[in-house]
């Protein structure tokens, strides 16, 4: 199974920059699928995600684990959440942009893919999001009133990667995994 770890700054420069697009005020649940689908155009096109969260199938489309715990304010890492509600606030199911975490540890290929799903589903409303995403993604399955883990195989299988292309890519995110611990980045 590919394993990547959470990178709470880069995740939490994301989620500002989609709230910012949406002029500071964003539903949580349709954050939370563009999130996830950011998350997937970047697995598929540079073979790692932005986030490095696990991925969920709930009754309303896919989410980032990580990133739902901070929303609902349970991320038991008590100095992220802090930093999470410094950026950004929930009032009732919105989100909003209450100070601009930046883009420095986001490239500028992940910025452009921002703004363009920004842009992308900009008139989408809640259910309009939602059926999108059970439309158009093959990997999230309807876990009825519980919650199945996405892998990231099940992604790259369903944007066309062979099995031979799916354990490359997870021998390499194994490998800088293993790089960044020993250089002590975690």
């Amino acid at each position: 199974m590919i394993y990547s770890r959470f990178d709470f700054d880069k995740t939490l420069q994301m989620a500002g920059r989609f709230i910012h697009n949406f002029s500071g005020r964003l539903n949580y649940t349709k954050l939370l699928k563009l999130m996830y689908l950011a998350d997937r155009s970047s697995l598929g096109a540079c073979e790692r995600t932005i986030s490095g969260d696990k991925f969920f199938s709930l009754p309303k489309g896919p989410i980032l684990s990580s990133v739902y715990e901070l929303i609902k304010g349970e991320l038991l890492e008590g100095e992220k959440q802090q930093a999470w509600n410094e950026h950004i606030s929930k009032q009732r199911y919105d989100l909003l942009l209450i100070k601009d975490p930046g883009l420095d540890e986001l490239s500028d290929y992940e910025v452009e893919l921002i703004d363009k799903l920004s842009e992308q589903f900009m008139q989408f409303n809640l259910g309009e999001m939602i059926q999108f995403c059970h439309d158009n993604l093959p990997e999230w399955e309807d876990p009825g009133a519980s919650c199945v883990l996405i892998k990231e195989e099940a992604i790259l299988s369903a944007l066309g990667k062979s099995e031979g292309e799916i354990e490359a890519i997870r021998e390499e995110i194994e490998s800088i995994e293993s790089l960044k611990e020993a250089l002590g980045e975690y």
